[in-house]
């Protein structure tokens, strides 16, 4: 009992930084956040902070790691419920826009940091994995014969690039419908392709 309790202690104060930092990355931008106000943020005390992060760089990684593994989840899902191009591809765009729109600190964070976003994402190789998901999902499309061999490595790139500037878009201007974007982006992309939908 005693173990589970402390448990959900290390549990609540590791979200309770995530989340401090989550705000103060959006509101400060990265560059300009320290431990410190990460700290001020979260109301735990300093040696709190270092028993479960080392810097501020190790926590932009898990926030958007965690964020990964539970997008990465959501699209499995998606694949799992339908063969469709059409709809595995929108619902994956829709899936990662909504990540962002439905939690405004997060999608201010992917802004008002994008070029070190951007950097990290391919650094830490956090878009590895959907990028050869995403290859698989395509080379599936050849396969079926719904379109002609095309390159699905450049394919791939230019559809997670796309994804990534429809969000900073998206930020920019919070009138865009993020279904009205995924239905126009995979269509663009499927379309482009002669997909036969």
């Amino acid at each position: 009992m005693q173990h589970r309790k402390r448990e959900d202690i290390k549990s609540a104060n590791r979200l309770n930084i995530m989340d401090a930092a989550l705000k103060v990355f959006a509101d400060l931008g990265y560059a300009g956040t320290t431990i410190r106000d990460i700290i001020r943020e979260s109301g735990l005390a300093i040696g709190t902070f270092y028993n479960y992060f080392p810097d501020k760089d190790a926590i932009l990684d898990e926030i958007f790691s965690h964020e990964a593994k539970r997008l990465r989840l959501q699209l499995q899902k998606i694949r799992s419920q339908s063969t469709s191009p059409y709809y595995i591809i929108k619902s994956a765009y829709l899936a990662l826009f909504e990540t962002f729109t439905n939690h405004p600190l997060k999608l201010k964070l992917l802004t008002k940091n994008a070029g070190l976003i951007r950097t990290l994402l391919y650094e830490k190789g956090q878009l590895n994995a959907f990028i050869f998901e995403l290859e698989s999902d395509l080379q599936n499309i050849i396969d079926s014969g719904l379109v002609k061999p095309f390159n699905v490595k450049y394919t791939a790139w230019a559809m997670v690039g796309a994804g990534l500037e429809f969000l900073v878009q998206m930020a920019e201007d919070p009138s865009l419908d993020a279904n009205d974007l995924a239905d126009y982006i995979s269509n663009l992309f499927l379309k482009g392709l002669d997909v036969q939908l």
